[in-house]
C-alpha cells in the first residue's frame, strides 16, 4: 500500500472473472467437443491409410477432414452506436480487455471514421495481432466522389442569400470538408497541389462538364488502389506482437491528417477487421465500432447502416451527462427498438463523472437515495483530524530531535511509529474514500437506469424493458494498467464493465452451444454404419420432402397476405389520405424558409429549439406504420414461425417412418438396425438446428424490412422513392417553393428455405466401408456417450 492508500503492482484481467453459468461456456461441455474432435482425427488417420487403395473411402475421408476444419460458427456481432467521443472506443478496450486496441483522441473525434470490426482471430493470422483493411468498391467510391463535388459545388457557385446562419455555416463546413477529402486523396496531381490548383479545377468542372471530372477523379482513385487489388478488391493485411505497433501500421490508412503531402487513403475505405487473439471476450463474439450516428456523410452513414443491419445486438452510448434527452441516443433507440427487442443495451458512459458533495446535495435535496454518503464523510473528516495531529507530533518529534533533546511527552513514541501509525490511518481514509465514492457512483446509476428505463418505455416493444449498463472505463482501465485516478477509485465491479461483459457473452450462450452440438452431431454421423439397401428406405423422405416445402412455402405467401399485405392494400387509400393531409398541413401552416430548410435536408431536420429531428418521411408514412404494420406485423411473424414448424414436424414425422418401412423390407433380416434410431435422431437434431439457425436470419431480415418501412434511415423504402424530390425541390427558391410529393410503397416478401441435407452412398462405398467397420463401432459408442452427456448437461442448466 502507498501513501496514498493503493494496491502497489497489481493488475486486473478479465481472464479473473467467472463466465455465465450456461452449458456453452462449461468447462465440461468444452471437454466433451474435444474429445468428439480426438475421436475424429483418430478415424480420419485410419480412413487416409485406405482411401490409398480405396478411392471409394474419399468421400468419407473429406468429409472428416472438412468437420474438423469447419469453424465453431459464425459469432454474434454488436454495434456500438453513438456520435464520435460517447466513449465506444474506450469501452471496447475495456471490454476486451487490451487498452489502446480502439484507438481515439481526447477531442471527441473518432480517429477511424469507418466500421471497425474487433474479432478474435483473423484468416490466417499468425501474430498476437492482426488487422486487415478492405478499401471500397468503384460504385461506393464513385457515390463519395459525387456527394462531395456536389457539397463543394452548392456553396461555392450556388450561394443562396435566403439559407439561414445555421444552414450557411452547415453548408460551409461541408464545402471545406469536400476540398480537404480532395486534397487529402489527389495531393500528388498537379490539379490539387496547391489549394489555389484544386480550386480552380473544381471551377472547371462545375462551368465545364463535372461528369468527366467525376471521371478523372475515379480513375485517380484506381490507380491510388492498384497496388492493393487482390482480385476484385484491394485489400491491405498487417500483423504485429502488440497493440501498438499493430496501430503504428494501420495509422497512415486510418488516420486523416492535412499535411497534403502523400495522398491519405482513409476517404476510400469500407472497413477495418482487428484480430486480437489476447482477448478473451473476443473469443466469443465480435464487436463493431460503427462511424458517429450524426455523420453527414451520406455515403459512410449509408455503409454502416448497412452493416448494422447485419448485426445480433446493438449498444447505444451516450454520456451520462446527457443521457436522459440528448437526441442522439433517443432517435438511436427509437429507431432500433423493435428490430434488436431484448438484445440492445444503452451503455451510460463516465459513470464517475462530477461525483462529489455538490453531487450528493443535489440528490438529497431532490429526495433521492445517497446511503451513508454524509455519515461516511463526517468519518473521513475525522480521519482528516487525526492525521493532522500525528503530522504534527512528527514535525515536533523531528525538531526535538534535531535539538537533542531527550524526555517531555513524545519520549515514549518513535518516529517509525508514528509514520506507521499515520500509513494506517491513510489507508483506512483511502478505504472510506474510495466507499463514498462508489456509493454515489451507484446511487446515482441507480437513480439514472430507473428513469431511462421509465422515459424510454415508449420506444420498446410490448413487455420489454430497455437494458441499462453505466460504466467507467476511466477506472476500469486504471485497473488493467495498475494506474492511479486522481483521488479515489472505484472497485471492478463497481465500473459496470464485468456486468456489461457478462451481458454480452450471455447474448452469445446460445448460439455457440448450438455450434458445439452441431459439430459433435457432424461428428456422430461420420461414426454410423449404413447398408445400401438400408439407405434406399432412408432416402424415401427426400422424394417428398420438395413437395413438402412447396406446399409449406405456398402457405406462407397465404399467411403473409391474409395477415399483412392484404390490410396493407385495403388501407392503401388511407395511407395516401392521411399523407396527404399531412403534406397539406405543412403548405398552409408552415413558412417556406423552413419548408426549404427540410427539403434541403432530404426531409430530416433539426433545430435549436428541435433537438430531435422531426422526419417527414415517417411522417408521411406515420398512417402505415401505426395502423397496418404495427398491428398486423406480430401476428403475421408468429403465424409464418407456426407454419415453417408445421413444416418441420412433417419433414421429422417422414424421418421417422423410415424404421416402420424397413420392419416390411425383405432384406430386413440382413440389414443391422443397430444405428437406424441413432441415424434418425442426428438427423432430426441437426433439422431442429438448421432450423433455429435459419429463423434467426429470417427474424434478423423481417426486423430490417420493418425498419426500413417505418423509420427514415439510410435505406428506408420510402425515403429511396422521395430523393429525387427532394433533390429537384432542394433547388427552388423560396419565392418559388412548390410541392411536388410522390408517394411510393414498397414492399419486400421473403421466403424461408429449410437447408436440408441427404447422404448419399454408393454400392462401392458400402464394400469399402466394411473395412473401417472395427474403427467405426468404437467411434460410434464414444460419440454416442458424448452427445448423451452433452443433453445431459443441458438439461442440468434448464438451457
Amino acid at each position: 500500500m502507498d501513501d496514498n492508500g493503493h494496491d502497489d503492482g497489481v493488475s486486473y484481467s478479465d481472464w479473473q472473472e467467472q463466465l455465465p453459468s450456461h452449458p456453452a461456456f462449461s468447462s465440461a461441455v468444452g471437454k466433451l467437443a474435444q474429445e468428439a474432435v480426438n475421436i475424429v482425427l483418430r478415424l480420419l488417420k485410419i480412413l487416409q491409410e485406405r482411401t490409398v487403395d480405396r478411392k471409394a473411402l474419399q468421400n468419407t475421408f473429406e468429409s472428416a477432414a472438412n468437420a474438423i476444419k469447419q469453424c465453431a460458427g459464425l459469432k454474434k456481432i454488436v454495434a456500438f452506436l453513438g456520435d464520435a467521443g460517447v466513449g465506444k472506443s474506450s469501452t471496447i478496450n475495456s471490454l476486451t480487455g487490451i487498452p489502446r486496441l480502439a484507438v481515439a483522441v481526447s477531442a471527441g473525434e473518432s480517429v477511424i471514421k469507418v466500421t471497425t470490426i474487433f474479432t478474435h482471430e483473423l484468416p490466417s493470422q499468425s501474430n498476437n495481432f492482426a488487422a486487415e483493411i478492405r478499401f471500397s468498391d468503384e460504385v461506393t467510391r464513385k457515390s463519395l466522389l459525387r456527394e462531395q463535388l456536389k457539397n463543394y459545388f452548392r456553396y461555392e457557385f450556388e450561394f443562396d442569400d435566403e439559407w439561414d446562419d445555421c444552414q450557411q455555416k452547415e453548408y460551409e463546413n461541408a464545402c471545406q470538408t469536400a476540398f480537404k477529402i480532395f486534397r487529402s486523396l489527389f495531393c500528388d496531381k498537379s490539379d490539387f497541389e496547391s489549394p489555389r490548383a484544386g480550386r480552380e479545377f473544381l471551377e472547371n468542372a462545375y462551368n465545364g462538364n463535372a461528369h468527366a471530372a467525376l471521371g478523372v477523379m475515379e480513375e485517380w482513385c484506381r490507380t491510388l488502389l492498384a497496388e492493393m487489388m487482390t482480385g476484385n478488391e484491394a485489400i491491405l493485411h498487417f500483423e504485429a506482437d502488440n497493440v501498438d505497433d499493430l496501430n503504428a501500421q494501420l495509422s497512415p490508412y486510418t488516420t486523416e491528417h492535412h499535411d497534403f503531402e502523400v495522398p491519405v487513403l482513409c476517404h476510400l475505405i469500407n472497413r477495418v477487421t482487428i484480430g486480437a487473439r489476447e482477448s478473451r471476450i473476443l473469443q466469443y463474439i465480435t464487436l463493431a465500432d460503427l462511424p458517429g450516428t450524426s455523420d453527414v456523410n451520406q455515403v459512410r452513414a449509408a455503409l454502416a447502416h448497412e452493416f448494422r443491419q447485419q448485426c445480433d445486438a446493438v449498444l447505444v452510448f451516450e454520456p451520462i451527462a446527457r443521457c436522459v434527452d440528448h437526441p442522439s441516443a433517443e432517435r438511436n433507440i427509437a429507431t432500433n427498438a423493435e428490430r434488436f427487442s431484448t438484445n440492445m443495451a444503452l451503455v451510460v458512459t463516465r459513470s464517475d463523472d462530477n461525483v462529489d458533495d455538490a453531487l450528493a446535495q443535489n440528490m438529497h435535496k431532490k429526495g433521492q437515495s445517497i446511503g451513508d454518503y454524509f455519515l461516511i464523510g463526517s468519518q473521513i473528516k475525522q480521519l482528516d483530524t487525526q492525521l493532522m495531529q500525528i503530522k504534527r507530533k512528527i514535525e515536533k518529534r523531528r525538531g526535538a530531535k534535531r535539538q537533542k533533546t531527550t524526555g517531555g511527552n513524545f519520549a515514549d513514541l518513535t518516529l517509525e511509529e508514528l509514520r506507521l501509525q499515520r500509513s494506517e490511518l491513510i489507508e483506512e481514509r483511502q478505504q472510506q474514500k474510495n466507499e463514498q465514492f462508489k456509493l454515489l457512483v451507484d446511487a446515482r446509476n441507480t437513480h439514472t437506469t430507473r428513469l431511462l428505463q421509465q422515459d424510454k418505455r415508449r420506444f420498446m416493444p410490448p413487455d420489454v424493458c430497455l437494458t441499462v449498463h453505466c460504466v467507467s472505463n476511466t477506472h476500469y482501465i486504471a485497473h488493467l494498467l495498475d494506474t492511479e485516478p486522481d483521488g479515489t477509485l472505484l472497485d471492478v465491479e463497481a465500473t459496470g464493465t464485468p456486468a456489461l461483459r457478462a451481458w454480452l457473452l450471455g447474448i452469445a450462450a446460445p448460439s455457440l452451444l448450438l455450434a458445439i452440438e452441431e459439430r459433435i452431431g457432424k461428428f456422430s454421423l461420420l461414426s454410423m454404419k449404413r447398408k445400401a439397401g438400408v439407405l434406399e428406405v432412408a432416402r424415401a423422405p427426400g422424394v417428398s420432402w420438395p413437395k413438402i416445402t412447396k406446399f409449406a412455402l405456398r402457405s406462407i405467401e397465404t399467411t403473409t397476405d391474409t395477415s399483412l399485405l392484404s390490410s396493407l392494400q385495403i388501407k392503401f387509400s388511407a395511407t395516401v389520405e392521411a399523407a396527404l393531409g399531412y403534406h397539406n398541413k405543412l403548405q398552409s401552416t408552415w413558412h417556406p424558409s423552413t419548408l426549404r430548410a427540410f427539403f434541403l435536408k432530404r426531409g430530416k431536420h433539426s433545430t435549436k429549439l428541435q433537438p430531435l429531428p422531426t422526419c417527414w418521411n415517417e411522417k408521411f408514412v406515420e398512417f402505415q406504420t401505426k395502423e397496418v404494420l404495427n398491428p398486423n406485423w406480430a401476428t403475421m411473424k408468429e403465424r409464418v414461425h407456426e407454419e415453417l414448424e408445421a413444416m418441420i414436424v412433417i419433414l421429422i414425422d417422414e424421418l421417422h417412418d423410415v424404421p416402420k418401412k424397413l420392419d416390411k423390407a425383405e432384406f430386413m433380416m440382413a440389414a443391422q438396425m443397430d444405428n437406424i434410431s441413432g441415424v434418425i435422431t442426428q438427423h432430426v437434431g441437426r433439422i431442429r438446428r438448421a432450423q433455429t439457425l435459419h429463423l434467426e436470419t429470417f427474424d434478423k431480415e423481417l426486423g430490417n424490412i420493418k425498419q426500413n418501412a417505418s423509420f427514415d434511415e439510410p435505406g428506408a423504402y420510402f425515403g429511396q422513392a422521395m430523393r429525387l424530390m427532394y433533390e429537384e425541390c432542394s433547388n427552388m427558391r423560396v419565392s418559388h417553393l412548390q410541392s411536388d410529393v410522390t408517394e411510393v410503397l414498397r414492399q419486400h416478401v421473403q421466403r424461408f428455405e429449410a437447408a436440408l441435407e441427404v447422404e448419399n452412398e454408393t454400392p462401392q462405398e458400402q464394400t469399402a466401408r466394411q473395412t473401417i467397420m472395427p474403427t467405426l463401432a468404437t467411434a460410434l459408442a464414444d460419440m454416442e456417450r458424448i452427445d448423451k452427456d452433452l443433453k445431459a448437461l443441458k438439461e442440468a442448466s434448464n438451457v
